[in-house]
């Protein structure tokens, strides 16, 4: 004979077990729940089952914590990106973006954040829409500018890859 169900009568009623007295161990296949609170808390802390949640905040709180006590900075989003890897990586210095030509021939791109000195980097650039081999010249102007040249670009606009490598003293 099947062992029976415990059902309750409507959805969201009945329970097993009271606050005084609580069953011992339970051995269970699996178990389907929307919610876990452990006994004696009412907000997340160690003695709770970690959620995704409380992982992913901790992971960025403690990487973000690590990474800025090494001098690491960061700014990623819009025409221009950087990451500064502070002294522990020899102040290395990556900075990214993008721009359109608008058909102009050259353009100047002011970074992010200014090289201390001329020549501690390398730049590349590169058009991004379109299968012509245009040539795009970068030309180091100071630690702070550098021109992007776009030859026989005929008017046309394109978008335009750049990016720079180097150190910051």
């Amino acid at each position: 004979m099947a062992t029976r169900n415990f059902v309750p009568r409507k959805d969201g009623e009945g329970s097993i077990g009271k606050s005084r007295k609580h069953w011992g161990v339970a051995y269970i296949e699996k178990i389907f729940v929307r919610a876990v609170e452990v006994l004696g808390g009412g907000t997340e802390n160690d003695a709770q089952p970690a959620t995704v949640g409380w992982v992913r905040e901790y992971l960025k709180k403690g990487l973000e914590g690590a990474l800025g006590a090494i001098g690491v900075t960061y700014s990623i989003g819009g025409e221009a990106s950087y990451v500064s890897f502070g002294k522990a990586f020899g102040k290395l210095l990556i900075q990214w973006g993008w721009l359109s030509s608008n058909g102009a021939t050259g353009k100047n791109i002011t970074l992010p954040v200014a090289y201390n000195y001329y020549m501690d980097y390398f730049s590349a650039a590169r058009i991004l829409d379109s299968s012509d081999s245009f040539n795009v010249v970068i030309r180091n102007q100071s630690g702070s500018q550098i021109k992007i040249a776009i030859n026989e670009s005929n008017g046309r606009d394109f978008n335009i890859g750049w990016l720079t490598v180097g150190a910051v003293r």
